[in-house]
């Protein structure tokens, strides 16, 4: 919680250190948050890290974050593009929800694990690439994103361990072979 709530916070800029953690509700409700400059030395991203901060346009995660909590972005509502970096193994439950202009996020090749409503309410997304390599999906992932929004599965089926209803009533798919 070290600037939860600073609603003058404009930019952050973390450089040199050993840090490895955003912790729980750091700069949650930071409204004014334009700007965010992390270490390569982040693994992870803990949950509510960013939770509400409407003035981010866009977030680049270094490299080295290997997971993203519950809520981390959540209501992010200016982000419009997000980048992973390579290391990326869990998105957390609603991780990205309500991001509404968010336009464009790449997903890595070592993603596994992608929670529930991660991007729901995403609703200016209009495709995505799912990485072969998810070995499971949340409930509703992507519920209340766009009719017109359109998912790429890079796997030629639907894993066994995905939530029966990770698109319920969602966007539509596209295995491999399909695209």
């Amino acid at each position: 919680k070290a600037f939860d709530g600073c609603i003058s916070l404009k930019t952050i800029t973390i450089k040199d250190t050993e840090l490895e953690v955003i912790g729980r509700r750091a700069f949650f409700n930071c409204i004014s948050l334009e700007k965010i400059e992390l270490p390569k030395t982040i693994l992870k991203i803990q949950a509510d890290a960013f939770n509400n901060c409407k003035s981010l346009t866009e977030i680049v995660l270094p490299n080295s974050v290997t997971d993203i909590g519950d809520c981390a972005f959540y209501k992010c509502t200016g982000v419009k593009k997000v980048t992973l970096g390579n290391s990326v193994k869990k998105i957390g439950n609603e991780a990205f929800y309500g991001c509404a202009k968010l336009e464009s996020i790449n997903l890595p090749d070592t993603l596994k694990s992608v929670g529930d409503a991660a991007f729901a309410f995403c609703e200016a997304l209009l495709d995505i690439e799912v990485p072969s390599g998810v070995t499971y999906m949340g409930n509703r992932v992507f519920r209340g994103c766009s009719d017109t929004m359109a998912i790429f599965c890079h796997a030629s089926a639907q894993p066994g361990d995905w939530d029966p209803y990770w698109n319920n009533m969602g966007p539509a798919v596209y295995w491999k072979g399909e695209w």
